[in-house]
């Protein structure tokens, strides 16, 4: 970070580009482990998705060479205890799986989120009231 002058946001953005630019490296890495699940770690810098390209180029040159390609988006625990919490970060969750996941990166969505959690969500959102909170 120090020897580009940037900081960590920066030097996330430079080395996604430099991976970008050596794309044919990572594919040939890659071409060790035929048949395996590989997970990538992406960082949750929004910027690296919506105002940049590269995230999107390395998984279309992964594409490309045949990876079948999903997003499983985590979010920290301490998130459910809370329904207040819990609820504001599940509309959050949804906007941005759809979001960078469907329109930015282009890869399909399916929720894991269970019916009767789908049901407290859809709740929230018609009357602005969380379910089980008074």
């Amino acid at each position: 970070m120090a020897m580009q002058g940037v900081g960590p946001n920066g030097a996330l953005v430079f080395c996604m580009e430099l991976l970008e630019v050596n794309m044919s490296w990572l594919i040939n890495k890659l071409k060790q482990f035929p048949k395996h699940y590989l997970i990538f770690d992406f960082p949750g810098q929004a910027e690296l998705y919506s105002h940049h390209t590269m995230v999107r180029s390395i998984l279309s040159a992964l594409e490309k060479e045949g990876a079948r390609l999903c997003t499983v988006y985590l979010v920290d625990s301490h998130y459910a205890n809370d329904p207040g919490k819990s609820h504001s970060f599940l509309v959050l969750v949804k906007t941005d799986v759809y979001v960078i996941s469907t329109v930015i990166l282009g890869i399909p969505t399916h929720s894991m989120a269970s019916k009767h959690l789908q049901q407290h969500l859809k709740h929230w959102l018609l009357t602005g009231i969380p379910w089980g909170v008074q």
